[in-house]
């Protein structure tokens, strides 16, 4: 799906079909109009549903005190790795382009005066990241993502106890995952993993060409008159 996550991604940027209409007819005159609203979309879900942090928090019933301090410690860690703006990022890809990723690194390569967790969360690009499901009970099988190893193209992949480089079709490097899990978590956007813009385009490329035909249309009037 990467071509057309791409294609989605530009879309939402305001890529759009409009602007590279042709008109045979007077042709000096051929506005290109692009109302986005495949981003005002995206950005108005998103603000919806990631517009306020997430916090933990223990359940009123509940009087261990170990773990009231866990989950104050919790709520450190994640305001230390601005978890509010990794999920407003992460429900924006999953909008664009109908799916998202988290990495959930086990190293911190900020010092302790900046980063106070332990561990780091990133959100990946969905055009070069994908998990793989086993058929019967989906059950992630193992993730790859495409990043450059010595300069070259390769795909890292974790298993849930092994982390593998491959390059050109060859493993390059191999070595243990002791966390027993994959890293890479997907939120699909829904069950089919569509994209809200997607659902929308092709009214909102006609709404575009509307807009267009009735400017060229004024200002072919006004030349006319």
């Amino acid at each position: 799906n990467q071509l057309a996550i791409g294609y989605l991604d530009r879309y939402y940027r305001g890529d759009q079909p409009a602007l590279y209409r042709q008109k045979k007819i007077r042709e000096d005159i051929n506005n290109k109009i692009v109302e986005n609203h495949a981003y005002e979309l995206v950005e108005s879900k998103t603000a919806d549903l990631y517009g306020e942090p997430i916090q933990y928090v223990i359940s009123s019933d509940n009087t261990d005190e170990e773990k009231a301090v866990q989950l104050v410690k919790l709520n450190k860690y994640m305001k230390s790795e601005d978890k509010a703006a990794l999920d407003i990022e992460r429900g924006r890809w999953a909008s664009i382009c109908g799916t998202s990723y988290y990495f959930i690194g086990e190293k911190n390569r900020m010092p302790i005066e900046f980063d106070e967790a332990p561990y780091y969360i990133s959100v990946l690009d969905p055009q070069f990241t994908g998990v793989v499901y086993y058929r019967d009970d989906k059950t992630p099988a193992f993730s790859f993502h495409k990043f450059k190893y010595n300069e070259v193209e390769a795909y890292e992949c974790y298993t849930p106890y092994e982390y593998f480089v491959i390059q050109a079709g060859e493993i390059v490097e191999r070595q243990v995952n002791g966390n027993k899990m994959i890293p890479v978590v997907e939120y699909p956007n829904n069950g089919r993993r569509l994209s809200d813009i997607e659902i929308t385009i092709t009214l909102t490329d006609e709404l575009n060409k509307m807009q267009s035909d009735r400017m060229n249309g004024i200002e072919q009037f006004i030349q006319a008159f």
